[in-house]
């Protein structure tokens, strides 16, 4: 475990004081931080910020599920301010996450991720990103197959044009975890125990 200021602090509470001392330093350092279930402490401030993390992560993968999905997680997180309804933005991205593509969501998707590439990308670039989105039509539920293609061709024009912000999102590592994020220089699994 990670000695840190906080650590130090509270083992001289316990030693230097009675237990109503500590007691009311708990009380009242309880609201800005909590101890998370490693063992360290995480300030409401912190937790957020992982959240957006997942967020930033997945949300073009759930877009590519239907944009009313994107929608509702997106409010959540805007209209989360305490731990339970970041927990709940969490919960609901998972359950999302699990939801098979459509064709639609994942044309929406591809717009929005064309963004990126469509200053740089050469006539034959945009003429194959027309071709590979007119492909898919509104209403059926994309295969593996058609999955995969999209997948490549992005990864392809993620190659020759890089974005850091794309580089990192799940709809394009599906062998990685969806809660995993680069955070203080190392990466972190989010779990529901960060929450509580």
């Amino acid at each position: 475990m990670k000695v840190t200021p906080l650590i130090v602090l509270l083992n001289m509470l316990v030693l230097y004081t009675n237990s109503t001392s500590l007691t009311l330093f708990l009380l009242f350092f309880g609201s800005f931080f909590k101890i998370s279930s490693r063992g360290g402490f995480m300030s409401d401030k912190r937790i957020r910020t992982l959240t957006e993390k997942l967020w930033a992560r997945n949300k073009y993968a759930v877009m590519a599920k239907g944009y009313e999905h994107y929608k509702n997680v997106s409010n959540a997180l805007k209209n989360a301010h305490t731990n339970e309804q970041l927990l709940g933005v969490y919960e609901l991205l998972k359950d999302t996450l699990k939801l098979p593509y459509t064709r639609k969501g994942m044309r929406t998707t591809l717009e929005h991720m064309w963004g990126y590439f469509k200053k740089q990308a050469t006539t034959e670039e945009k003429d194959l990103f027309v071709m590979k989105r007119n492909e898919l039509s509104d209403t059926e539920i994309l295969s593996e197959k058609d999955i995969q293609s999209i997948r490549t061709y992005l990864v392809e024009l993620l190659d020759r044009y890089p974005s850091d912000y794309l580089e990192q999102s799940s709809i394009l590592h599906p062998n990685e975890k969806w809660n995993e994020v680069y955070d203080q220089k190392q990466m972190k699994i989010i779990t529901e125990e960060d929450y509580l």
